[in-house]
């Protein structure tokens, strides 16, 4: 393949006018031709292999069975679509008359993708994971958790008579929880914009419709997040870990609140380190009152904790 267009692929034929080994197929306008002397011995020619033209957003998906399908969206992406290139089979611009028409009927096809009910709601809902995606920097799979436990919601009715956003946002907690990611209810709350209230409601109504358990939340997760945003070093991070690993190792972190429990580790440790940050900024970037911080503090093994701060 020749580096300086992707459309021209050398041909191993040697040209009828000059005899050279210098032939290429355009693969955009079908011509078999020389690049010395410029005869054209072949046009109009069909290329059975792959597309070289893509139509979907992935560049590098050269196939001719079009996007993958995915769980994201409402149809799985089995439908077909019309594509946005005012462009003919050449890659000539079409004329103003036929581009109105490829726009009317791109119109129309986009009405007959939504056909029922359920359908509105899926594109609404994960139109929101989406969005939720990106502000909370989740991954693909954590996303995709969450628009299946959506979809087996949808079939078992759940959704009927409940928000779609709560719906939606207790999902997606319910995906960061069963993959420790951490994530409270406060930050897709705030997020998604909904009351804290009425995400917990959906939450509690999804774990109790499909009988599951999710793992406690662990506040060795939490530590990182904490640390990044007040400030600490990394030699404080990495301190505060060994002490929540000893401690969860001894059953000591059951029945304790995992933020306030990693801020209070942090706080304490920043002080002993030279690091002193104060409770009010500790508790707001751990989520939860400056109470929670106090109580956790006391709560420590101080002799554990003096243990592993020297």
């Amino acid at each position: 393949m020749l580096n300086e267009n992707k459309y021209l692929i050398r041909h191993h034929n040697n040209c009828p006018s000059c005899g050279k080994n210098q032939v290429i197929m355009d693969q955009k306008i079908g011509e078999l031709c020389c690049t010395l002397c410029g005869f054209v011995i072949s046009e109009n020619m069909v290329d059975a292999g792959a597309e070289w033209r893509s139509f979907s957003e992935d560049v590098r998906n050269r196939t001719r069975v079009g996007d993958r399908t995915s769980i994201l969206i409402h149809d799985m992406g089995l439908s077909t679509m019309i594509g946005r290139t005012n462009q003919d089979a050449t890659g000539k611009p079409i004329s103003y008359m036929m581009k109105n028409s490829f726009n009317r009927l791109r119109l129309e096809n986009s009405r007959t993708q939504i056909k029922s009910s359920s359908d509105k709601n899926f594109v609404q809902a994960f139109a929101d994971m989406n969005n939720l995606k990106i502000k909370l920097a989740l991954s693909d799979s954590i996303i995709e958790t969450a628009a299946y436990r959506y979809r087996k919601a949808v079939e078992k009715g759940i959704i009927r008579g409940r928000s779609i956003k709560a719906m939606v946002g207790a999902c997606v907690y319910f995906a960061c929880r069963d993959a420790e990611i951490p994530r409270n209810l406060n930050d897709i709350a705030k997020t998604i914009n909904i009351r804290k209230k009425d995400l917990t409601q959906s939450y509690r109504t999804l774990l109790r419709e499909f009988e599951i358990t999710v793992p406690p939340p662990n506040p060795i997760n939490s530590v990182s997040k904490i640390a990044n945003i007040v400030g600490l070093s990394e030699k404080t991070k990495r301190r505060a870990i060994e002490f929540l690993e000893k401690e969860k190792i001894l059953g000591r972190l059951e029945g304790k609140d995992p933020n306030g429990l990693a801020g209070a580790v942090l706080y304490v440790i920043g002080v002993i380190h030279g690091e002193v940050k104060s409770q009010k900024q500790i508790a707001l970037a751990s989520g939860v009152t400056e109470v929670t911080i106090r109580n956790s503090i006391k709560g420590l093994n101080k002799s554990f904790l003096k243990e592993y701060t020297e």
